[in-house]
């Protein structure tokens, strides 16, 4: 942050770079969505981290819990939701 002028920012991104763009979850190459290894309804395989620690992590969670990691967050419906 020391290298920066004052009139100037660090933006950060929050999601995977290029997501919706090209293939059906962001990917460039396209993808395919899922995979053996997560079983993910919204990414693909593809993009992980290769190292097979990942995908022995990612089975060993779904085993655990005895079903896949929901990431669905429920709408707060205030005054103001359309």
């Amino acid at each position: 942050m020391t290298v920066l002028k004052e009139n100037e920012i660090a933006p950060t991104v929050s999601t995977f770079p290029l997501l919706g763009a090209l293939g059906d979850d962001g990917t460039v190459p396209e993808s395919k969505v899922g995979g053996p290894v997560t079983e993910s309804e919204y990414i693909s395989d593809d993009i992980i981290n290769p190292h097979p620690r990942f995908g022995t992590l990612t089975k060993n969670i779904r085993s655990r819990r005895g079903e896949k990691v929901s990431i669905r967050v429920p709408l707060f419906k205030d005054t103001n939701t359309k």
